[in-house]
């Protein structure tokens, strides 16, 4: 796919606007404005959620990935952004991927290998059911501490605030939850996976001392892990 002249002087833009962000309002500045990009634009979230894809709006860098991705290469925009022992992991899925498309092999990597070396413990995918707008328990790995995977009905008062129901309802790129289970703290991070639309909800629970630690390198990976379930599944 040929960039034209003016995406590239618009990346290189960006790479200064970028270093000066981090000059004045630190190394999370980004971070800060997008979160004020966010509750600026609710009007437009609600109206046309889909101009606000994750990681593809305000984030030339991870669109760039995807426009010079050729045919048969992985086209996962996070993937340079995962600590090494990650893309690796990640990587090996996607050759799994070019082996048989239609092969279980590489969603069983995601859950399995993929998801644990990213050090997240539990993991459950939802996936959206229209007929009863309920989000549905499919696929589990590791122990999850802080919920019973139980479907959820999108409809109940009960469910309002719930982090699965704003993930998938809401166009903040990820949620996040804290709380104590039996053994520890944990941080659950929630995020919507699909293309065009929204099919359902990742879940994945790791260690707070642990996510607080790299929270950032943390989110990178989920959404790397996110994109990865996208292309298991075939969704484009």
């Amino acid at each position: 796919m040929r960039i034209s002249p003016t995406f590239i002087r618009l990346l290189d833009d960006w790479e200064v606007a970028s270093d000066e962000v981090k000059e004045h309002l630190g190394v999370n500045g980004i971070e800060r404005i997008r979160e004020c990009f966010a509750e600026n634009c609710k009007f437009y979230l609600t109206s046309v959620p889909d101009l606000f894809r994750p990681g593809l709006l305000t984030d030339p860098a991870f669109e760039k990935n995807y426009a010079r991705a050729q045919p048969g290469q992985c086209a996962n925009p996070f993937l340079e952004y995962c600590a090494p022992i990650v893309r690796d992991r990640l990587l090996r899925l996607y050759e799994e991927l070019k082996l048989d498309g239609t092969s279980e092999v590489p969603l069983q990597s995601l859950m399995y290998d993929v998801l644990p070396t990213a050090r997240f413990t539990g993991v459950c995918v939802y996936t959206a059911d229209p007929a009863t707008d309920s989000l549905i328990p499919q696929l589990q790995s590791g122990s999850i501490g802080l919920r019973r995977p139980l479907p959820l009905d999108l409809t109940q008062e009960s469910s309002i605030g719930d982090p699965l129901v704003e993930a998938y309802l809401s166009d903040n790129i990820l949620q996040e939850h804290k709380g104590m289970s039996a053994q520890a703290l944990l941080t659950a991070v929630c995020g919507a996976f699909g293309s065009s639309q929204r099919l359902g909800v990742l879940y994945a629970e790791i260690p707070t001392s642990c996510y607080d630690a790299e929270r950032r390198q943390h989110q990178l990976h989920f959404k790397a892990i996110c994109q990865a379930l996208n292309d298991c599944l075939r969704l484009v």
